[in-house]
């Protein structure tokens, strides 16, 4: 019984880590808030939520990159509908951060 449980256990945690990780950014952004010194369940200060979303924006930027590199990758190999579709891909990343900057903005502005 005991090396049953054990192997339960150790199963489950591997399966909560897996769906976790797989569920989307909520594994990133519980670590990203632990990095940063936050909890999710603390509120949100100016300050905060600032520092968050140019976190964000950096990463993006990150990605931007990489699908930039990746599509010239492609391209100079012949694929030549992935290389245009993952260069949308960047630029509806770089759309998104012109939406994060205008958040970070709008975060000044008194109400």
């Amino acid at each position: 019984m005991f090396p049953l449980s054990i192997f339960f256990l150790y199963f489950l945690f591997h399966y909560v880590k897996f769906w976790l990780k797989s569920s989307g950014n909520l594994y990133h952004e519980c670590i990203v808030f632990k990095q940063e010194g936050l909890s999710i369940t603390e509120e949100l200060s100016h300050e905060n939520i600032s520092h968050l979303i140019e976190h964000w924006i950096e990463h993006n930027e990150s990605h931007i990159q990489s699908f930039k590199e990746w599509a010239q990758k492609a391209k100079k190999d012949g694929f030549l509908e992935a290389a245009e579709d993952i260069l949308e891909a960047a630029s509806k990343v770089e759309e998104a951060n012109d939406y994060l900057n205008k958040a970070k903005e709008g975060l000044f502005h008194l109400h």
